[in-house]
């Protein structure tokens, strides 16, 4: 009977360590799941954030431009404040050639 016990200790220990063996296959497959899930969020954030990342420089771009004609019509506002309001309007839309003459109607 010495032997029957050592058998069925044996027995019992081989399932414990398949019964183990199972859940921690079903562990790896749960994991590999939320890791595939994960690499694809992952993915999809990277994209968004790369078009994110292009829109930012668009706007920083425009934004810049802004910041320079706000400061090159300040210098300008500097430069003529001695006008009247109607003669900076006009000086304002004239064309670049024609800074040195008299704009149309006032001579």
């Amino acid at each position: 009977m010495g032997h029957e016990e050592e058998l069925a200790r044996l027995e019992q220990f081989v399932e414990q360590l398949l019964s183990s063996y199972d859940a921690l296959k079903a562990d790896h497959r749960d994991v590999q799941k939320r890791l595939l899930k994960s690499e694809q969020a992952n993915q999809e954030l990277q994209k968004s954030n790369e078009a994110l990342q292009g829109d930012r420089d668009i706007i920083h771009t425009r934004v810049s431009s802004l910041i320079g004609r706000i400061e090159d019509w300040e210098k300008g506002q500097n430069g003529s404040g001695k006008g009247t309001a109607s003669s900076r309007r006009n000086e304002e839309t004239m064309p670049i050639f024609a800074m040195g003459t008299a704009p149309q109607g006032e001579s």
